[in-house]
Formats: structure tokens, C-alpha cells, sequence
């Protein structure tokens, strides 16, 4: 019996020190609650993100229109944003954030324009540009996204878009190459554009391109028999057929009957076409050899689609079109018709044309 009574007092024990530690510690994680609110910071993990800028009550669970952005990592940069809100002896914390609205008239218009175009052109990084307009990350994302949106309204939309020249207007500037087809209105050929992959399996399977052997986005190019480009379509997956992409884009309905397509012999467009519109590309081998004339044909297709991807090539020295990061996705078919736009402003491909 008195075995029994030690044994139950020893376990009380115990309890009773359980008890005392657990009240430590939720002592102790209220206290460093209390500091990292007081510090305006949040727990690593929670989605709840507000600004420790003093007197700043903006919270991303109620004003949705701001930015937060977390300290840069390095010291000097830190001291400077530090001393920009006015807390030069408080030490942020990983949840640290400071927002500021979404505003892109802190750098002269001119600077926005030459960041566009680097970025576009040179596919320079976030922080490389960031270094040299002396500005942060996200100030170049979002000059960026702006810049490049407002040049898709005022050269594609405003000038491009819907616009092919006419079979007429095309026969003003016609090159030699193509004097055999004088009826010629555009030349069609698709580019492939390659892109971060995704977690979803069957996006994947759709982005994934058997011709590169990895994902891309593809979109069909039209050229007129001068060199330039006049249509562009939106970007489709990898996966999607030439023929998928030139029934749905739209380019169909901007052609006119008498007017003649020019393409590759993988675009067996004939039963998609307008009624009235011709299809040419080179000639199927049927019979084990091309006849004379089949290959006197074929030569002439090629010497006057040669130009298509010579446009196609001068199209791809935007470097941003050798990989789209993930964070334009919702921006890409603006970045391409952008980049079209610019190609054209570029002295011609052919010299005679010049």
C-alpha cells in the first residue's frame, strides 16, 4: 500500500513539472508573438502579410491594390530602405515587408523606355536592370509589364492588328523571287518559343513539343512577299498541329478569294481554306522522283519561302523569346507581337526591297 502511495505521488510529480514547462514555454511564444507584431512582422508561414512601416495599417487581406516586398538581403541596400520609412534602429526579420503602391513614374519615361528594350532585346535579369536604373526588383517587373503593354497598343493594335496587306499593295514591292507568284498575299510558317515547364501533368503533355523535345509555345508568323511580318498569332502550346493553329488564329478570315497562300509542306491547310484561296507548297514525293517540272516547282518555293524564316531568325535576336519565365505567362503573346513590331521597324531583309 505505501509502494502505492509513492508511486502515485512520483507520477503527480512529474505531472505538476509538465505542467511548469508548458506554461514557460507559452510564456515564452507570447512574448516573442508580441515582438514580432510589435516589429510588424508575421509568422513564417502564415499568409497574412502587413507593413512595418510606422503608422501603416495596410495589410494584404484588406487592400489588395499594393505591394508588399520583403528587405533586400544585402546591408547597404537594407539601410537605405531602413532610413527611407524612417526606422534606422529596427532590424527586420524574414516576415518584414514594406509596400508601396504600384507606380512607375519614380524614373523618367525615356529610362522606362530603354529598360523595355533591354529586357526585351538583351534579356538582361531582374537585378542586373535593378543595378543599373538603381531601383528594386519589382520596380522593374512591373516598368516592364507596363511599358511593354502600352507598346502593344500603340504598334500592334493601332497599326498591325487586322491590317494584312492586300494582294495589290503587295504586287507595289514585289521582289524578284516572287514574281512567279504574283498573287501571293502572305507566307505562313510557325516558331516555337521555349518556356519554364509546370507541376500539372496535362499542361505539360500539352506544352510539350516532340519537334524541340521539350515544352514550348508555338505561334504561326505570317510574312508578306517583302519581308515583312504581318500577323502573328497568339502562342498555343507545343503539342497543338500547324493546321490547329492556322484554322483557329484568325488569319483565315482576313484572306480574300484570288489571294494565294505560301507555306511548308507541313501546313495541309487545302480543305481549311476560304473558298477561292489557292494553297502552294512544295511538291509530295509520290512516285519514287520528282519530275522536272515537280523540281523546277519546288526550287521556286523555296528560293521565295527562304525570306519567311529569314524574318522568323531576325524575329528571334529578342533574346527574351529564347525562354519565357513563368512569371510572364500571362504576358507573352503581348511580349511576342511586341517583338514582331519592333522586328518590322528594322531595315529590310532583302536589298532590292531597301
Amino acid at each position: 500500500m505505501f509502494s502505492l502511495d509513492t508511486h502515485l505521488y512520483e507520477k503527480l510529480v512529474r505531472l505538476n513539472l509538465g505542467v511548469a514547462t508548458l506554461t514557460t514555454v507559452i510564456d515564452i511564444g507570447r512574448s516573442a508573438n508580441l515582438t514580432i507584431l510589435s516589429q510588424g512582422g508575421i509568422f513564417k508561414g502564415s499568409k497574412m502579410v502587413q507593413c512595418c512601416v510606422p503608422c501603416c495599417n495596410n495589410r494584404n487581406d484588406v487592400n489588395k491594390t499594393v505591394s508588399y516586398y520583403r528587405f533586400p538581403p544585402d546591408d547597404k541596400e537594407k539601410r537605405r530602405w531602413l532610413k527611407f520609412i524612417r526606422r534606422d534602429d529596427f532590424t527586420p526579420n524574414y516576415n518584414s515587408r514594406y509596400h508601396f503602391d504600384w507606380n512607375v513614374q519614380i524614373m523618367p519615361l525615356i529610362d522606362q523606355l530603354l529598360l523595355t528594350l533591354m529586357k526585351l532585346r538583351l534579356n538582361c535579369g531582374i537585378l542586373d536592370l535593378a543595378t543599373r536604373f538603381n531601383c528594386c526588383r519589382a520596380t522593374v517587373t512591373n516598368i516592364f509589364i507596363t511599358i511593354s503593354s502600352a507598346l502593344y497598343d500603340i504598334l500592334y493594335v493601332g497599326m498591325m492588328e487586322n491590317n494584312i496587306p492586300s494582294r495589290i499593295k503587295n504586287q507595289t514591292s514585289l521582289p524578284d523571287c516572287f514574281q512567279p507568284f504574283p498573287n501571293c498575299r502572305i507566307v505562313l510558317d510557325c516558331t516555337e518559343v521555349a518556356v519554364s515547364n509546370t507541376e500539372r501533368l496535362d499542361t505539360q503533355s500539352h506544352l510539350y513539343s516532340h519537334y524541340k523535345g521539350r515544352t514550348t509555345l508555338k505561334a504561326l508568323i505570317g510574312v508578306a512577299p517583302n519581308g515583312i511580318i504581318t500577323f502573328a498569332s497568339d502562342l498555343y502550346g507545343g503539342s497543338t498541329s500547324d493546321k490547329a493553329i492556322t484554322a483557329d488564329c484568325g488569319v483565315l478570315q482576313q484572306l480574300e478569294p484570288g489571294d494565294m497562300v505560301m507555306a511548308d509542306k507541313g501546313f495541309t491547310i487545302r480543305d481549311i481554306l476560304p473558298e477561292g484561296v489557292s494553297l502552294n507548297i512544295p511538291t509530295f514525293l509520290v512516285n519514287g522522283q520528282f519530275t522536272m517540272e515537280e523540281i523546277n516547282h519546288n526550287r521556286l518555293v523555296a528560293s521565295a519561302r527562304i525570306h519567311v524564316e529569314r524574318s522568323i531568325q531576325r524575329l528571334k535576336t529578342f533574346d527574351i523569346l529564347t525562354y519565357i519565365p513563368y512569371q510572364y505567362k500571362k504576358h507573352v503573346n503581348k511580349i511576342l507581337k511586341v517583338c514582331v513590331c519592333l522586328t518590322n521597324l528594322q531595315k529590310p531583309i532583302l536589298r532590292e526591297i531597301a
